[in-house]
């Protein structure tokens, strides 16, 4: 696996799930913290087809 194609992904460090405004019919989101070549650690998210980075830490 890489992230946009340009860093393999090393690890996976952390995995959760965070619930939607069901009142609203938003589903949850999973969540997905991973280490990539480099040593960056990278938070992300599937969005329908596509990931999505939300965070990245140092």
């Amino acid at each position: 696996m890489r992230f946009r194609g340009k860093r393999p992904v090393r690890r996976l460090l952390d995995a959760w799930r965070v619930g939607g405004r069901w009142w609203l019919g938003e589903g949850g989101r999973d969540y997905f913290l991973l280490e990539v070549a480099g040593g960056l650690v990278l938070e992300v998210f599937r969005e329908g087809e596509r990931w999505v980075l939300s965070r990245v830490l140092d």
